[in-house]
């Protein structure tokens, strides 16, 4: 469409540059005929010619000296009683005005002269009718034409010559019988028909005639893909329909002087077998370069689309969450407000495609910069696009998008204070005498027209603000009071009274309810203490009520026991009768010592202990408990004595109540850890069991009173072990920490290290040793005890076994 265009166009400059088809500098130029119409005829017809060289050559160096010249008006008549603000007037003896006026105009400086050898300024004064500032104007615009249009008609004419270029083109004015072709051997109507015909063959043309109104494409072609493109050209693919298409051949004909007033014929083609290696040829080359690439860009611009929708739906999903929750997380780049987001949204969507449209714009061209750099651009304006999507995602996952938006922020503080101000009238109205005395002492000082009453009004105005701003500062400094009272109250001094003498208004208000809080918090502490002595007391003399008839009980099973029943029934309800007996009082001891413990009301004894000894005394005490259980005891302790400042018995019972935790819950048949590791400043004590029941409960509520490990409570624990034990820990200085696992029940508790002198280490060491002896002892006289029971049994049963035979013979 381009080739048509410029052909349409190179044959006006043929008309008006050409004589008998050949180039002619010397033909006249009549300056304003070529202003208006675009036509050079040949001759002078409207007013002053110039030879088209000379306005090519006066076009090229410029036209110089610029500027604007006065010339004289005539003589005016009578003019009486009229005012001239712009001219010199003079009256003469006849009553008769001349008027000098001034009257501005176009002029530079003549290079070249018009035909003729007369001037423009001479022929300018030879005809006072015109008007100078058009003739100069008119000029100008023919020197500007003739320079361009010459240029234009050069290149073109070089372009799309018959042995450089693909194209062809004929057309013929009917009227004048002139034809116009780059087709050589063009010297009559006649053989211009014929090379129309050979153009209408040709791959790619458009022909129409002005006498029939007929417009003819060519048909599509099927030889290449470039063809193809090209017809689709042709036929307005895209951009353009057939329609459109010829009123813009036909509009830029009808503004051509070598058609105008006539009947023409016009055909334009391309030779798709691209004999000559023009810009068609090279881009049909371009063309089958590029298609792969466009063709894989699309395909791959689909396959990329689909799987950018799949992963924004998945990360629209997942936005804001973790794996190991199902809560929402919000970050501080979601407490950007909402409309910035949404603005940023908007430019880079609209960035992105704009820079789609210039890659597909400039596709033809592989090898472009703008391909790549438009690409990359629009990547990394896509990764910001989809970061303020995912925000405004979390956003709305998170309940904010209207809470961190500027309207939310806006209609919110609007309805805040439209809800202060029906509950503080006072405060709106003290605002608003604010704003109108500010307001009145800025209008004094504007309409003042004295220094002296500016000065005034100024400080006015300094002294109201400065009043109203001390008066803030003093209001501040009573809320800051009162914050510092309030934190007190907060850390635990419920005693703390705030000083309301100095205080007014709300801020005084404040002050007695905040003391008032205080109070109140301090009886409920009170009635809290005075429950909870009265829970201990409870629980103390029922306990100590309970003990005096259990130790009858027990008292009366023992005596039962010494009488030697040989009932055998009988002999197992005694034995009932004192297994529950004893549980009972284990049970009624745990309990008031749990109450003691968890009061705070035992006296503690702090001495420096070897842990390392006492945990060697209770694993030998819990031996036979772990046998009866086939649990196997795997100690890891150190060597060397391990220090701690604690209370031996509190120490020591506590040890007992895990101990006794594990032989009473452990599963059979597994294994039992303890471990005791020395570190720098602290010592750690663990053991740990496979729980035989499941522990669907949490870590932290095994220490709690009466809650046991076992929930059917078939065995005869009673829940205050580890509560007793937590306790204990905490009030020596401990740390008390439940790990559980599935079925994996791990104790650690941790102390402070003691510091020992040496001498006492030795006499520590003395001491265990000496303990160590005693305890083999010991146990060497209960294995001693045990044999001479075995064997007193043995006897006794033998001396049994006689006198139920003697009884059988008798």
């Amino acid at each position: 469409m381009s080739g048509v265009y410029d052909t349409i166009w190179l044959t006006d400059y043929k008309y008006n540059y050409e004589t008998d088809g050949v180039y002619n500098p010397k033909k006249i130029v009549d300056i304003e005929d070529y202003a208006l119409n675009g036509r050079i005829t040949g001759e002078v017809t409207r007013s002053i010619g110039y030879y088209l060289e000379d306005l090519v050559k006066w076009g090229r160096q410029g036209k110089e000296n610029e500027s604007y010249n006065m010339q004289e008006a005539a003589e005016t008549t009578d003019v009486d009683g009229v005012s001239y603000s712009s001219a010199t007037a003079s009256k003469t003896a006849d009553d008769s005005v001349t008027v000098q006026t001034e009257q501005e105009y176009y002029k530079f400086d003549e290079s070249y002269a018009p035909v003729g050898d007369v001037s423009l300024e001479e022929y300018l004064e030879q005809h006072p009718e015109i008007n100078p500032s058009k003739m100069y104007g008119y000029l100008s615009d023919a020197i500007d034409n003739a320079y361009n249009g010459v240029e234009q008609y050069k290149w073109n004419l070089a372009k799309y010559q018959e042995d450089k270029s693909n194209l062809r083109y004929t057309i013929v004015n009917r009227t004048t019988g002139k034809a116009y072709s780059n087709i050589s051997g063009i010297s009559n109507t006649a053989e211009a028909d014929e090379a129309i015909h050979s153009i209408r063959k040709l791959g790619a043309y458009i022909y129409l005639d002005s006498v029939s109104l007929n417009f003819e494409k060519s048909p599509k072609s099927n030889i290449d893909s470039f063809n193809k493109a090209l017809d689709q050209a042709v036929n307005g693919w895209s951009y353009m329909d057939s329609r459109v298409t010829m009123e813009n051949i036909y509009r830029n004909l009808n503004q051509l002087s070598a058609l105008a007033g006539g009947d023409y014929t016009i055909a334009v083609g391309v030779d798709t077998s691209y004999p000559i290696h023009d810009g068609f040829y090279e881009s049909k080359i371009e063309y089958e370069q590029t298609r792969p690439w466009f063709q894989a860009l699309m395909y791959g611009g689909l396959i990329s689309l689909f799987l950018y929708i799949i992963v924004l739906v998945a990360l629209t999903v997942v936005a804001g969450k973790r794996a190991d929750d199902e809560e929402i997380h919000l970050s501080s780049v979601d407490n950007i407000p909402t409309e910035f987001v949404l603005a940023c949204i908007a430019a880079l969507g609209g960035f992105v495609v704009f820079a789609a449209v210039m890659v597909l714009n400039t596709m033809y061209n592989v090898r472009s910069l703008i391909i790549l750099s438009a690409i990359t651009v629009s990547i990394l304006a896509d990764l910001l696009l989809m970061a303020g999507y995912l925000c405004l995602v979390r956003k709305i996952k998170g309940g904010i998008f209207w809470k961190k938006s500027i309207l939310g922020w806006f209609i919110g503080t609007l309805y805040g204070g439209v809800r202060g101000i029906r509950s503080n009238v006072r405060l709106l109205v003290s605002y608003l005498g604010f704003l109108l005395i500010d307001f009145l002492l800025a209008l004094f000082m504007i309409q003042a027209r004295s220094r002296f009453s500016l000065l005034l009004f100024g400080l006015l105005a300094l002294g109201f603000n400065a009043f109203v701003g001390a008066r803030l500062l003093r209001e501040e400094g009573q809320r800051s009071a009162i914050m510092q009272g309030i934190q007190k109250i907060r850390d635990g001094d419920l005693d703390y009274k705030l000083e309301t003498g100095s205080l007014k208004d709300d801020n005084l208000k404040i002050a007695q309810a905040v003391n008032n809080i205080g109070e109140g918090l301090q009886n409920a502490v009170a009635d809290s203490m005075k429950n909870e002595r009265l829970k201990t007391d409870l629980i103390t003399n029922v306990s100590h009520d309970i003990k005096t008839p259990l130790t009858s009980i027990i008292n009366y099973v023992d005596l039962l026991k010494r009488e030697h029943i040989q009932d055998e029934k009988i002999s197992g309800y005694i034995r009932i009768l004192d297994e529950k007996s004893q549980r009972l009082k284990q049970l009624t001891e745990d309990l008031v010592e749990a109450s003691k413990v968890s009061s705070g009301n035992i006296a503690l004894n702090f001495e420096h202990l070897n842990f390392v000894e006492l945990i060697n005394q209770t694993t030998a005490e819990f031996t036979e408990k772990f046998e009866a259980r086939d649990l196997q005891l795997i100690e890891n302790l150190p060597k060397e004595p391990v220090v701690v400042r604690a209370d031996g018995r509190r120490l020591y019972r506590m040890l007992d109540n895990l101990f006794n935790n594990v032989a009473k819950y452990a599963l059979s048949h597994t294994r039992v850890y303890v471990d005791l590791t020395e570190e720098d400043r602290s010592i750690r004590f663990s053991i740990k069991n496979i729980s035989e029941h499941p522990l669907n409960i949490r870590a932290d509520e095994l220490t709690e009173r009466f809650i046991r490990g076992d929930v059917s409570r078939s065995t005869e624990g009673s829940g205050l072990g580890l509560s007793i034990a937590k306790n204990l820990t905490e009030l020596q200085n401990g740390n008390f920490e439940i790990y559980l696992d599935g079925d994996l029940f791990r104790v650690t508790i941790s102390f402070v290290k003691a510091e020992v002198k040496r001498e006492e280490r030795e006499q520590e060491k003395n001491q265990a040793e000496t303990q160590e002896k005693n305890q083999a002892e010991k146990r060497e006289s209960k294995q001693e005890n045990k044999q001479e029971n075995k064997q007193e049994n043995k006897q006794e049963n033998k001396q049994e076994n006689k006198q139920e035979e003697k009884h059988e013979e008798e």
